[in-house]
């Protein structure tokens, strides 16, 4: 199946939670009222990007990106990625490797 990345948008965020869960299987899953609160806030962040791996409508995989403003190295800003998780499902399919060459 082919795998697009792409910036993820508020509709996916019932399919965020859900790769979070395999992420972090022992967090309570979050209200919704406070994830649409939290995705707001993200959404506001300069530099700030979710990626997800969409395999035809169904998310693969995801990694929450941040470019930050630097002054060291000539002024280039640093990339922090956090979050990264892949579907048990898409696991040793290269989805991972697909999300950090996007983020990059």
């Amino acid at each position: 199946m082919k795998i697009t990345v792409r910036s993820a948008n508020e509709s996916d965020l019932p399919k965020l939670l859900t790769l979070y869960a395999e992420l972090n299987p022992d967090d309570a899953p979050l209200p919704q009222a406070s994830a649409h609160a939290v995705w707001a806030a993200i959404s506001k962040q300069n530099g700030r990007d979710i990626l997800v791996a969409d395999a035809g409508g169904t998310l693969a995989g995801m990694a929450d990106c941040i470019v930050i403003p630097n002054l060291t190295r000539g002024g280039r800003a640093i990339l922090f990625v956090e979050n990264v998780v892949v579907a048990g499902s898409f696991q040793r399919q290269g989805v991972g490797r697909q999300l950090m060459e996007a983020a990059a």
